[in-house]
């Protein structure tokens, strides 16, 4: 866990106070895979905290919105080519 975990408001990560996930790891894992969600996007999503972190509600979104979008263009783009 992080050091600074204890610092965050309602982060309970590691105490009887958080629920039990609704996926098992195999559902997890499967979900990840049919995204598209490789190692390489974990590494580049930890990098991007720093950037993210001054970042308005408004601005994450519209950037969650660019993401998804080109997301679901590369899933078309390869399922075309299946």
């Amino acid at each position: 866990m992080n050091s600074h975990a204890h610092d965050i408001p309602g982060y309970d990560y590691g105490t009887d106070k958080v629920a039990k996930s609704p996926i098992t790891l195999d559902e997890w894992e499967a979900l990840k895979k049919s995204a598209l969600f490789s190692e390489e996007n974990a590494i580049y999503l930890r990098l991007s905290r720093k950037v993210l972190a001054g970042v308005g509600p408004s601005t994450l979104a519209v950037l969650v919105a660019l993401c998804v979008t080109a997301r679901r263009r590369e899933l078309k783009r390869s399922s075309s080519n299946v």
